[in-house]
């Protein structure tokens, strides 16, 4: 992802790139000249103590974020973490200790910068869905072509990434569901199951993968809320994706990530039944995904604001994500605290 965020961080008028960091000399020199920039490092400790830096962009391995991200604390740098935040709750909880007042984030919020987000969002805040009872995700895609070549490590370690698809995707998901109600869900209460890649289909993976690629949770919040999740990948089944945020006067039908999408509103009190209607429709495509939240960071730091998820919403995430895998591990319900 780091060359990605640097290409990225290039186009924000408020934003001046200084400086790069890679353990691969080769490619922080490359990025350097790619850049015009006069300094790179191969030590990322040395770009964090660098005076000309105010803020920096945490695009490496999750198992090497949060050590980094309070080194920076330390030196007064306002932080963008890559997702997943972290490790696990406590490690997050760790950031927000040493944050003090200094701007920190998390790229999980990408799929809400779409205008059929802000919609949702908006619509969902005039309360004619009545209230909130039940909110549903299962976004599952089938089993492919066996890859060509190894694929990354990274992506199914628990020791490099915390887990599997949960904190791959997982953390998008929830921070789009969870973000569309305005963070007013307070989960309370996890039951959970994951599943890793069968032995049959081990070339799927890198060597030595430990971690899941489907996972399903109820998810018990704040007022009789309920969560059904699920999330897979590489999974043999059809390819399904279903987004629901349903009342007691109205449900919205919605889509994440879909190109062509189109949002349902489902209207419980016009007299005529169950009406459904067309919300929003359009086609939203990834062109600005990784640059979004780097723009709402520069922005938050300009204007001493909140970016659009902060390290404690970051920390509402990673505690139910370590609940599923607790609940999964230990096969009973796990309470949220």
């Amino acid at each position: 992802m780091g060359n990605i965020a640097q290409e990225s961080a290039q186009k924000i008028v408020d934003c001046q790139l200084v400086a790069v960091a890679d353990v691969r000399k080769e490619l922080a020199e490359a990025a350097a000249r790619k850049f015009n920039l006069k300094k790179f490092y191969t030590n990322a400790e040395d770009l964090i103590n660098d005076e000309d830096v105010d803020a920096v962009i945490l695009s490496l391995p999750a198992c090497l974020r949060t050590k980094l991200a309070l080194q920076a604390f330390a030196k007064s740098k306002h932080v963008l973490i890559e997702k997943p935040v972290a490790m696990n709750t406590s490690e997050v909880e760790k950031m927000i200790a040493a944050q003090g007042n200094l701007i920190s984030g998390c790229c999980s919020s990408r799929f809400r910068f779409y205008e059929s987000a802000d919609v949702a969002e908006k619509f969902i805040a005039e309360d004619k869905l009545g209230k909130i009872k039940l909110i549903r995700c299962r976004a599952v895609l089938p089993l492919g072509k066996v890859p060509e070549t190894t694929p990354p490590s990274w992506r199914l370690k628990k020791a490099i990434n915390g887990g599997g698809i949960m904190m791959n995707w997982g953390c998008y998901d929830l921070d789009y569901l969870l973000g569309i109600l305005r963070w007013s869900i307070k989960p309370e209460l996890v039951f959970a199951q994951t599943w890793q890649l069968p032995v049959e289909f081990s070339s799927y993976a890198a060597p030595d993968s430990d971690a899941e690629t489907h996972c399903v949770a109820t998810i018990m919040c704040e007022n009789n809320v309920a969560i059904h999740y699920e999330r897979g990948e590489m999974v043999c089944a059809q390819a399904e994706s279903a987004w629901d945020i349903i009342g007691d006067l109205g449900a919205v039908h919605l889509k994440m990530i879909e190109g062509n999408k189109k949002m349902i509103y489902v209207n419980g009190t016009s007299g005529k039944g169950a009406a459904p209607e067309v919300l929003w429709q359009g086609k939203e495509t990834w062109d600005n995904m990784h640059l979004n939240p780097i723009n709402d960071f520069v922005a938050a730091i300009c204007w001493n604001r909140q970016p659009k998820t902060n390290l404690k919403q970051s920390l509402i995430i990673q505690k139910v994500t370590d609940a599923i895998y607790a609940s999964a591990e230990q096969c009973k319900a796990v309470e949220i605290h």
